[in-house]
């Protein structure tokens, strides 16, 4: 059995001091009646749409008889950069 870390939502411009290390985030564990504890791999997709941040970490293990399986974990955040406004003599400038 594979199971993965919960999912979680971290809000809006989170401090990411390592990152989204598995040390903060979790690490999947993957046991087999026949063989014990898994090792586990990742892997990091992410996909940001105007401030959602949204990273789909899919965990793997397979067994020593080539079963395989991933389960899926979450991590979302919301990326808020305030705009500068400047103005010239042409009119405002947004940055």
């Amino acid at each position: 059995a594979l199971v993965c870390p919960p999912a979680t939502n971290l809000g809006c411009n989170p401090v990411l001091p390592d990152g989204l290390s598995t040390s903060v985030f979790g690490v999947a564990t993957a046991t087999d009646e026949c063989d014990g504890d898994l090792p586990t791999w990742y892997s990091d997709a992410t996909n940001t749409e105007v401030c959602l941040v949204t990273v789909t970490r899919t965990w793997s293990t397979v067994d020593e008889c080539g079963n395989a399986t991933n389960c899926e974990q979450t991590i979302e955040y919301n990326e808020i950069h305030s705009s500068v406004f400047q103005s010239n003599d042409a009119g405002a400038i947004y940055t």
